[in-house]
């Protein structure tokens, strides 16, 4: 009975999860070109390997985040997704035991190496901020001088 309600709450996660993930992609399924776009486009430029290069994948450039926000909501989801899973595992491994303490502990080692990469990329982008420089510093304005009177003119 344990084992079939687990299994429940894991199926109801993954349905979950895939319903949203399915729908995230439909939104963007639209800017998508098909393959016979794609190839067509890339015809007119044969020389040019950026431009093929875009032009032979689509779907990873779908997927990238395309704003600083994107990036951010999308590392706020998978901290909020490994959490909920840290939590009903914990709960799998307190009522069944066996397996699921397992699979707990390897959820709670991704949640705390992704922690870790999140602190890790925002030292990084602390330091990186600490060390610009600028390499063309705005001068102090010259003061201005009185025009010169010309003598023989």
């Amino acid at each position: 009975m344990k084992e079939s309600i687990v299994l429940l709450i894991l199926g109801a996660c993954w349905a979950g999860y895939l319903g949203w993930y399915w729908r995230e992609n439909r939104k963007t399924s639209h800017r998508r070109s098909d393959g016979i776009r794609a190839f067509s486009s890339g015809l007119g430029s044969l020389g040019g390997s950026a431009t093929r290069a875009s032009a032979f994948t689509p779907a990873i450039s779908g997927l990238a985040p395309r704003s600083i926000n994107e990036a951010a909501r999308r590392r706020r989801e998978v901290l909020m997704a490994l959490c909920v899973s840290a939590v009903l595992t914990f709960f799998a491994a307190v009522s069944v035991g066996g397996v699921a303490v397992l699979v707990h502990v390897i959820v709670d080692l991704a949640l705390a190496s992704y922690g870790y990469a999140l602190v890790q990329r925002r030292n990084d982008e602390a330091e990186r901020e600490i060390k610009v420089h600028m390499l063309h510093p705005e001068r102090a304005p010259q003061p201005q001088l009185a025009p010169r009177q010309v003598v023989n003119g």
